[in-house]
């Protein structure tokens, strides 16, 4: 090797430790950056060669959202995310969340960044053999991280009180948390049997989630639609088993208490 090759290597070697010194937030978050992608790439293609088939491979879409919440809000968000949109068998793990709908599957990573903010990764897959359908899913994935408190135009109203039902079942309806546009519920045919739970996102006054009967010992999905006040609603739940069964409400305006 030359003199000049070596004076040339050293010279870069030199610049490169200058520019770490001068910029060192540049190159802390370029690696980050790199880990997020890197972590991000490499969940989504675990998951990819699960969902897909020796058939055909199944078309993928990446998006990213620099969010200025918490990780745990970027989780729960996720999470509202994934029912609002009707992703169901949600998983979770270390700062990534996952789910299914019918021949797609998706991740969700929460990714911490400086400036109390967080980069939130979506990775889509889809074997539907449309190219479109995983960037249409990113898509209503990404602008449901992007929102919480209000859905789309629509305002969100007070719904936390108790209902009382008729049609299937009758009884009560508690909900007892309301955190931005996710809801809990708890129902039951009376406020000493309140052992059912559901849970969902409220979007431009419908209730869209996932309910546990413990009684039956049965789960299943519900769909809800309110007065624009949150005075009353009207709906039906599915059941895994195959049932349905349609529901209506009244708010009564005491509120529960333990």
């Amino acid at each position: 090797m030359s003199d000049q090759s070596i004076n040339e290597i050293v010279s870069r070697n030199i610049n490169l430790a200058s520019a770490r010194k001068l910029f060192p937030s540049f190159f802390k978050k370029a690696r980050a950056t790199q880990r997020t992608l890197r972590c991000g790439f490499l969940l989504a293609f675990a998951f990819f060669a699960l969902a897909s088939s020796a058939v055909a491979q199944p078309a993928m879409s990446r998006g990213e959202r620099l969010l200025p919440i918490s990780y745990n809000e970027c989780m729960q968000r996720a999470e509202q995310a994934y029912l609002a949109e009707g992703w169901v068998n949600l998983g979770k793990g270390a700062a990534f969340m996952y789910g299914y709908k019918e021949s797609n599957g998706a991740y969700i990573t929460c990714n911490v960044a400086p400036e109390n903010k967080v980069w939130a990764n979506i990775f889509v897959a889809s074997n539907s053999g449309d190219s479109g359908v995983p960037g249409g899913e990113r898509v209503k994935l990404e602008r449901r991280m992007e929102n919480s408190g209000t859905s789309g135009d629509c305002a969100t109203p007070n719904l936390s009180g108790i209902y009382i039902t008729s049609g299937d079942p009758v009884g009560i309806m508690v909900i007892d948390r309301q955190n931005g546009n996710y809801i809990s519920v708890r129902y039951g045919k009376d406020e000493n049997s309140l052992v059912n739970r559901m849970e969902g996102t409220f979007n431009c006054n419908v209730l869209k989630g996932n309910f546990t009967n413990t009684v039956y010992n049965s789960r299943g999905t519900f769909e809800y639609r309110f007065a624009a006040d949150g005075s009353s609603f009207t709906g039906t739940w599915w059941n895994s088993g195959g049932g349905s069964g349609n529901t209506s409400g009244t708010k009564r305006m005491a509120l529960y208490r333990n």
